[in-house]
């Protein structure tokens, strides 16, 4: 049964026809050069631009938000002793002993730059595409004589696996053997040979922290540029970490949306940046339209749908620690798919500075520098954005997760219209394809 405050959705309600030729299979020579359609959430207004032009449509002393996570070559081709080939798809590390709890959600894991940096040995659950693939099974790779890397296959459960790493020469980090022996983990619509220049391709200019799988697409067509641009018009920005797994590519595949298991992953935001949140927050705060709801003078832009869910996430998590004062560390480092709604359902929610003050509390009396956790918040139409009131996103796969999330942002209706333009005027679709602003504020 489902629970009263989870919006029910009909998953056939978001899908759209998408041409295979819609799809870019390659970047633009030069990023800032795609196509940006602007979209007025509050007038229903469409226009098109350049992403170079993203200044001219942003307004000064905005804050922009950037995930500046680092794609990882984490796309592995082992063989079996029989010779048959193994692919491994990192998604996140593991300890050793906790792999099998791991299937359950129990497990505990370290951060990926941790996990990166190891020498000799390492473990990390992985996605396997190969036959005959089985518990206790040993795969290795001979790189030009120069690194043997040797994987043993701990546990299984149908396409996701516990695997354990070792490598020669052993002192070398993971990090080392994956630059050498790994592969960019282009996503599974892009059907051609992965080309040496994805590894630049498919990276943001402003990437600095190693850990995701897949890459924050909304974020390629920002150019130095266009950010000394940014920074000359007043629009601060603020940097947080969300490690994108394989998850978002996961298909919606039950006709109850209810049912879809949300995938989880990491985030990190310091304890600076939130300082620089929580006082933006105050600069506006006299113009809040009630005690209980953000500002309609902030701007807050989030540049993709991973720094949305982070910065939406980080709001709840404040929540979660005004509610319940003895809540223990891994309760506080997790936030569930439905947690928001049941606290929205239950409670008078804290204002946007009192839940991010929380944490920034939380940080000091535990001497941190950052905040990490796992979200796996799930942003569904209906759901009352806290923090976020303009987002930067490229065009997504039909009823997907990441549709169902512009759709919560833009409207249920307007949505359509977005993506009814750009398929009519020859925008191009996916992690390679054109971008999108949308905004929910008066301008």
């Amino acid at each position: 049964m489902q629970a009263e405050y989870i919006p029910k959705i009909n998953i056939d309600d978001y899908n759209y026809e998408l041409p295979h030729n819609k799809i870019a299979e390659y970047p633009l020579e030069e990023r800032s050069s795609s196509k940006l359609l602007f979209a007025d959430s509050k007038t229903k207004k469409i226009s098109h631009h350049k992403f170079l032009q993203l200044p001219d449509l942003i307004p000064a002393d905005s804050l922009l938000v950037f995930n500046t996570t680092k794609v990882i070559p984490a796309r592995l081709l082992l063989n079996k002793a029989t010779g048959g080939l193994v692919e491994l798809l990192l998604i996140e590390p593991v300890i050793e002993n906790l792999a099998e709890s791991h299937f359950n959600k129990a497990g505990k894991n370290t951060g990926p730059q941790i996990a990166l940096s190891l020498k000799g040995e390492c473990c990390w659950l992985c996605f396997v595409g190969g036959k005959r693939i089985k518990e206790g099974m040993n795969l290795s790779v001979n790189f030009e004589n120069e690194i043997i890397l040797k994987a043993a296959i701990i546990n299984r459960r149908q396409n996701e696996a516990i695997v354990k790493f070792y490598w020669l020469p052993e002192n070398l980090t993971f990090s080392d053997v994956l630059i050498k022996i790994g592969n960019v983990p282009l996503p599974p619509y892009i059907n051609r040979n992965i080309k040496l220049e994805d590894k630049h391709w498919y990276q943001t200019v402003y990437a600095q922290s190693n850990g995701s799988v897949a890459a924050p697409t909304a974020g390629f067509h920002f150019t130095d540029e266009i950010i000394k641009q940014l920074n000359k018009k007043n629009i601060k920005t603020e940097n947080i970490v969300l490690h994108v797994g394989p998850g978002t590519f996961k298909p919606i595949d039950v006709d109850d949306v209810n049912k879809h298991e949300m995938h989880s992953e990491r985030i990190s935001v310091t304890k600076h940046t939130l300082e620089n949140i929580i006082q933006y927050l105050k600069n506006t705060e006299n113009n809040s339209i009630s005690n209980y709801s953000k500002s309609e003078n902030n701007r807050i832009i989030a540049t993709g749908t991973t720094t949305l869910r982070t910065l939406e996430s980080l709001y709840w998590f404040g929540c979660k620690l005004i509610l319940n004062k003895n809540i223990n560390a891994d309760d506080i480092q997790t936030l569930e798919q439905w947690e928001s709604y049941e606290i929205a359902n239950n409670i008078k929610l804290p204002t946007e500075i009192e839940a991010l003050g929380a944490i920034l509390l939380y940080i000091s009396e535990n001497n941190l520098k950052e905040f990490t956790a796992k979200t796996s918040l799930f942003i569904l139409p209906g759901y009352k954005f806290k923090i976020v009131n303009s987002l930067i996103t490229n065009y997504h796969l039909p009823k997907s997760t990441l549709v169902l999330l512009v759709a919560a942002f833009a409207g249920k209706e307007f949505w359509k219209e977005i993506y009814d333009y750009a398929l009519n005027n020859d925008y191009r679709f996916l992690s390679y394809g054109d971008s999108s602003l949308i905004t929910n504020y008066e301008l």
